[in-house]
């Protein structure tokens, strides 16, 4: 029999995301691989035919700021961005009331193929979301070559990357590891994001891994939904706006200074004369972004923009809460 097996993690609750794992299903068929569905959605039995095995677990252990999770667990999920290196984080925990932490319950999705699998006598398994092209591709066939002699292959670049795989044995070592949820974020003080700790627990249990850039990845394979889970965040929604540009003021990470930024709209060059306090500014407007260091730390500023003698803004702002600059 076949000695690897595809893992497909799955919550397609829309068509369109139906729709996206057929496209991987039928990809990973016309090169002849059994494929395991592992979702904590139910997927019709028309696709069920389409596959080898099917797993559905109804326990989604999700957390969210309405259950209790994010407080229980004392979860802060952080996103950041940087523009003419210039850095800005987010803390999506206070600034997003809406914000789903998914870490545990993608652990059990994994957790639960590795443990059907097991009995299946498969050595090498294929983890992917339902969300992945592998195309023209040979990709699972150099994974498969390499795990003859590793025991893990990832792709990394700041965070694991939405394909690796891993041989059967190593793969039942790591993910008996958490059985909770309090396990999981409990436990253990590791990254909680299912991604880094993952790749956390490889390095401390001093797996036999062969790593990759994350770009190697993007010449291999084909994310089709990019937004599928988190979407594209647009940070500009906890700036101010006027026509022309973006802004806000935020401290740095150790609350010691505190830092206009501006981000432009219009990208032809202009003059903007800033007034902050009893400070002027006149900026040559030609960058995406503009970091101005303020003399006094306070939390509120009387603010005032004119472009040529166009006043675009004139109010008292304060300090915004739980963004900040990394220097």
């Amino acid at each position: 029999m076949e000695n690897d097996i595809c893992v497909v993690l799955a919550y397609c609750d829309n068509d369109y995301k139906v729709d996206l794992l057929k496209k991987c299903i039928l990809d990973l068929k016309s090169k002849n691989k059994k494929v395991f569905i592992s979702s904590h959605y139910p997927i019709s039995f028309d696709i069920q035919k389409m596959v080898d095995y099917y797993y559905y677990d109804s326990d989604n252990e999700i957390l969210t700021h309405q259950n209790g999770g994010i407080l229980k667990y004392n979860i802060n999920t952080w996103s950041w961005e940087i523009t003419n290196n210039y850095k800005i984080s987010y803390n999506y925990s206070y600034l997003n009331s809406k914000i789903l932490v998914h870490s545990y319950a993608i652990w059990t999705l994994v957790r639960n193929a590795i443990i059907a699998i097991k009995t299946k006598g498969f050595k090498k398994i294929h983890v992917l979301e339902y969300d992945v092209l592998i195309g023209d591709s040979n990709i699972l066939e150099e994974h498969n070559q390499i795990l003859n002699e590793k025991e893990c292959v990832y792709y990394y670049s700041g965070y694991l990357r939405n394909i690796f795989s891993i041989s059967t044995e190593v793969s039942e070592k790591i993910f008996s590891l958490y059985n909770t949820a309090e396990d999981f974020y409990v436990k253990e003080k590791l990254d909680f994001l299912f991604e880094n700790r993952l790749y956390e627990l490889l390095l401390i249990n001093k797996i036999n891994c062969q790593e990759f850039p994350g770009y190697e990845l993007e010449k291999k394979t084909t994310y089709l939904n990019a937004n599928s889970e988190a979407g594209n965040l647009d940070h500009h929604i906890y700036f101010y706006e006027n026509e022309y540009f973006y802004f806000l003021i935020i401290s740095d990470v150790s609350r010691t200074n505190n830092y206009l930024f501006i981000d432009t709209k219009k990208f032809e060059p202009y003059i903007c004369k800033i007034l902050i306090d009893n400070k002027t500014v006149i900026l040559n407007i030609s960058e995406l972004r503009y970091c101005i260091p303020l003399d006094e730390k306070k939390d509120q500023y009387k603010l005032m923009f004119l472009v040529g003698d166009k006043i675009v803004f004139n109010n008292d702002i304060k300090v915004k809460d739980y963004i900040y600059y990394e220097k």
